[in-house]
């Protein structure tokens, strides 16, 4: 038989008060342990249908000269990106003089 401070765990553990004592422990560890909800809303990324421009035709080229320059040479649109869920998307259109591989593109 086990001993503590000189009496045995059977008095210890059948005593009523602390029977008592390990049932609400008990319930109250469950309670802390069981009682959080996760209530993070989880997203998933889907690869759906990247954009794509729509117009102008690809192979667009245009001159600009000091004589069009505040014309509009070109009207461009795009598909929307589709995520699989409302995501933020940021379009941006660079353009740069012609054979110099977007090195001092403008937005």
């Amino acid at each position: 038989m086990i001993q503590a401070w000189g009496k045995s765990l059977a008095t210890y553990s059948s005593h009523p008060k602390n029977i008592i004592h390990v049932l609400l422990w008990s319930l109250a560890i469950s309670l802390i342990a069981f009682s959080c909800e996760d209530d993070r809303d989880l997203v998933t990324l889907s690869i759906g249908d990247a954009p794509a421009f729509t117009a102008p035709a690809a192979g667009l080229s245009v001159d600009i000269t000091e004589e069009n320059l505040s014309e509009t040479l070109a009207d461009f649109s795009w598909s929307a990106a589709d995520y699989g869920y409302a995501a933020g998307v940021s379009y941006s259109l660079e353009v740069d003089v012609a054979g110099n591989a977007f090195a001092e593109a403008v937005n």
